[in-house]
């Protein structure tokens, strides 16, 4: 049995067509009635799951292994389920939508783990400039040395939002209220400005002017996701998920 944690939308519904066509034995874990009304037929739990839930399904129903294909939002049910499998010792991955682009640029880092983000961040010299959502700014800066050395931009507005500034997790001052934060030339001044030594970025505002601008200025840029998660293991396509799922479930068949 495999525990998928679906989102609604089309994704679970063409997973659960993958499984079924192997005949896959699997069951989808919805967050609301109105995700799962959009899935259709199948096996279903609908609910919020807490850690002690997540693994009281995972022990009745014998599950080998769990797929998280949950895209925004619903971190606390990610969570739970990988908090519930490390408790089991059954496995768990969770489907990365990574930012994408064409820009070939040597300097440039793609890794959907922010620990090694961090890693990078942490052998750098200087000042880094951070584009990001306030889940991975916060998420970096637990793992960073120097919080003093981020910065990140916010567009200003007519009155400065303390509040939302501070969710970044790094000191206030370095929240940076800027009138451009997209484009070519917006990134470069922002980097001159801090005289910063690496970009960073998440995709939450685009990558390919984050990317030409670091190419310009010569210099290294880390781009991670945005769903503010440091995940046990992550598949970056449903093809690289479903070969995970195929090897713990043969693993189940060679056991019976």
């Amino acid at each position: 049995m495999i525990l998928v944690l679906a989102g609604g939308g089309n994704e679970a519904k063409m997973f659960a067509k993958a499984l079924e066509s192997e005949k896959i034995a699997h069951l989808c874990v919805f967050s609301s009635f109105l995700e799962a009304g959009n899935y259709g037929r199948g096996n279903t739990i609908v609910g919020r799951l807490d850690r002690r839930a997540m693994a009281g399904v995972l022990r009745s129903e014998s599950v080998r292994g769990v797929v998280d294909l949950v895209a925004h939002g619903d971190r606390a049910l990610s969570k739970a389920a990988m908090a519930a499998c490390r408790e089991c010792k059954i496995p768990y991955v969770k489907r990365l939508h990574m930012p994408k682009s064409n820009i070939a640029y040597p300097k440039a880092l793609f890794t959907p783990s922010y620990a090694e983000a961090a890693k990078k961040i942490n052998q750098r010299i200087g000042n880094i400039l951070l584009y990001t959502a306030p889940e991975t700014a916060r998420a970096l800066a637990a793992r960073v040395h120097e919080t003093e050395h981020l910065y990140t931009p916010i567009l200003r507005g007519v009155s400065f939002d303390v509040e939302l500034a501070m969710e970044y997790g790094i000191p206030l001052m370095n929240v940076m209220e800027l009138e451009l934060l997209e484009g070519v030339d917006a990134v470069c001044a922002a980097a001159e400005k801090i005289g910063a030594t690496m970009l960073v970025c998440d995709g939450s505002c685009g990558i390919d002017d984050k990317l030409t601008a670091a190419k310009k200025l010569k210099l290294p840029i880390v781009i991670t996701h945005n769903m503010g998660l440091e995940y046990t293991m992550t598949a970056q396509s449903d093809a690289a998920a479903m070969e995970l799922v195929r090897k713990w479930t043969q693993k189940e068949s060679s056991e019976d």
